[in-house]
């Protein structure tokens, strides 16, 4: 794995979709959480959060500063998905 790795921080990557979704992945943003050299731990972040149940909702929270959390990808709102 990669050293640029950093627990904490947003990396972009190839995430694969939940199961019981269609066969796939899709170029994301996610959230490291833990990370130990073979393994990572991460919440994926999304845009998409008006579309979603109240109850998937309650399993999100916004992220207000983007100029620390990504440069990259300051025009939207994000929410970080604990589900």
């Amino acid at each position: 794995m990669s050293s640029d790795i950093r627990e904490h921080s947003i990396m972009i990557t190839d995430l694969a979709y939940d199961e019981g979704r269609e066969v796939g992945s899709k170029v994301r943003p996610a959230f490291v959480v833990k990370y130990d050299n073979q393994k990572i731990a991460y919440y994926k972040i999304t845009s998409r959060f008006n579309n979603k149940s109240d109850y998937f909702q309650s399993k999100y929270f916004e992220i207000k500063d983007w100029v620390y959390a990504h440069k990259s990808i300051i025009r939207n709102v994000f929410y970080l998905g604990l589900n």
